[in-house]
């Protein structure tokens, strides 16, 4: 039976533990050491987009943790400007306490950074013409946070796009090369128990069987900007 055909959604993890297993298989037999090279060969590529793979992700969980970092300072923000404005107008539901919170602080800081964002990004116009300096004061602090944000998010959708891109271009490229070395090599493992008389069931040995309810194991994924 010929080995089975290794999933274009494997984790690269998965696709180098079925090349060393059949790296070393071949390695222990006298009758298919000599075959072994070019699974070491392959290999040696496996590690080489493993650490291209760990570099696009590590990006984008730079991303992220930046995103995260600003969101943190965001309601930080958001709590003590609302602090300060009902110490300011003495009146929670005053049109000018509304004017920024027609919902509450807890509400605001509940939302994601993007989301956040939208939602107070036309303030600092506002705060720059309040009467008061406490919340004048206010008004760079959050163009600040509301100007990093945009830098940040592009980062994130950068590092994601690189990440998915070096999946399709590399990965699953590497996957159909793999597939096929090892259906060529099953040929010539074929041929070989043949002149041989190593047993007709002698190339199976050399792959891996999968457990039946054995899935797939997932890339790892970044964490998701918290609601």
């Amino acid at each position: 039976m010929a080995p089975r055909n290794i999933p274009s959604d494997s984790s690269i993890e998965g696709i180098w533990e079925e090349m060393v297993y059949t790296e070393a298989r071949l390695g222990g037999d006298a009758n298919a050491s000599d075959l072994a090279g070019p699974m070491a060969a392959t290999i040696a590529e496996i590690d080489e987009l493993h650490r291209g793979q760990r570099a696009a992700w590590r990006e984008e969980i730079r991303a992220q943790a930046v995103m995260d970092g600003l969101n943190d300072q965001l309601d930080d923000l958001v709590v003590d400007f609302a602090d300060t404005l009902a110490f300011t107008v003495r009146d929670r539901k005053s049109p000018r306490f509304t004017r920024y919170f027609a919902k509450t602080p807890y509400n605001i800081v509940r939302l994601a950074l993007p989301a956040e964002i939208e939602m107070v990004r036309g303030w600092p116009a506002s705060l720059a013409t309040e009467p008061e300096a406490a919340l004048k004061d206010f008004a760079p602090r959050f163009s600040a946070i509301i100007g990093q944000s945009g830098g940040a998010g592009e980062a994130r959708i950068k590092a994601a796009a690189a990440r998915a891109d070096h999946r399709v271009r590399a990965i699953e490229t590497l996957i159909a090369k793999v597939n096929g070395q090892r259906n060529t090599l099953y040929a010539t493992l074929l041929q070989r128990a043949e002149e041989r008389k190593l047993g007709k069931y002698w190339p199976d040995a050399f792959f891996r069987v999968q457990a039946r309810k054995e899935a797939a194991a997932p890339e790892p994924v970044p964490v998701p900007v918290p609601a």
